[in-house]
């Protein structure tokens, strides 16, 4: 599968682009550095119930660069509601490298999304656990 990445692995900020076109659209400062790479499947627009295509990081200690387009294969799926709706995100990784314990990845992810989301107290996060991938 391809992801598209938006943001690189201890970055501040998320790039914003076109889904369709990978054309930059601006930029969004985030409290916390991401953990990994973050950026989203292209054409996979609607899966995630959003519209949008699915939220994907790659779990990597490659260095992953804004605007690129990488091949890696979901593992897993971080169970995520945002004020109640699903907002699950993929976890992917290149096939060559094994990612960590879903217990050390389900921490870590935990603390960067609840500490990002601190920005907006109004908004209700839930982060439950990680599932196997979708089909």
């Amino acid at each position: 599968m391809k992801v598209f990445i938006e943001a690189a692995a201890g970055s501040l900020v998320r790039g914003l682009y076109d889904e369709a076109t990978f054309e930059r659209k601006g930029s969004r400062p985030v409290l916390l550095p991401y953990p990994w790479p973050y950026g989203f499947v292209p054409g996979s627009a609607g899966v995630s119930g959003d519209g949008e295509c699915r939220d994907c990081y790659v779990i990597t200690t490659r260095p992953l660069t804004e605007g690129g387009l990488v091949d890696c294969e979901a593992f897993g799926l971080l169970e995520m509601f945002e004020d109640g709706e699903a907002d699950h995100k993929l976890l992917a990784a290149f096939p060559d490298e094994v990612p960590p314990p879903a217990e050390d990845l389900l921490l870590r992810l935990r603390a960067f999304i609840t500490g990002i989301f601190a920005a907006w107290p109004e908004t209700r996060v839930e982060i439950n656990g990680i599932l196997p991938p979708p089909r």
